[in-house]
């Protein structure tokens, strides 16, 4: 979650909040596991983050979802004091569908 904010935003970002996070399945030694952060709602300073946890058994040929979860990173100054960051508009229909849930839940609408 940290690296996609601070590639986004091109400052030295903090975790402000980890919604939720969820573990689906255990990681067995020998496995690979793969990350994907995507960046799902922007405001002012802060950038909310879905995170999914990809595990493959390379011996199996099987991959599993291994775990999931949703932070909210600020974008900090110098001083550690919130930071503006470049608007972020959702384009597809999925990113649209996320944008709402998030401004759903922060409005409490």
């Amino acid at each position: 979650a940290g690296v996609a904010c601070w590639r986004y935003a091109r400052k030295r970002v903090v975790t402000a909040c980890a919604q939720s996070i969820s573990f689906h399945t255990p990681i067995n030694m020998g496995e690979v596991v793969y990350s994907r952060a995507t960046i799902i709602h922007v405001g002012r300073s802060s950038m909310e983050v879905e995170v999914e946890v990809e595990v493959e058994n390379v011996i199996e040929g099987t991959t599993r979802r291994g775990a999931s979860g949703l932070f909210t990173m600020v974008a900090v100054d110098e001083n550690w004091h919130p930071s503006p960051v470049q608007p972020w508009q959702p384009v597809t229909e999925a990113e649209l569908e996320k944008w709402r849930e998030v401004e759903k839940r922060r409005t409490g609408a």
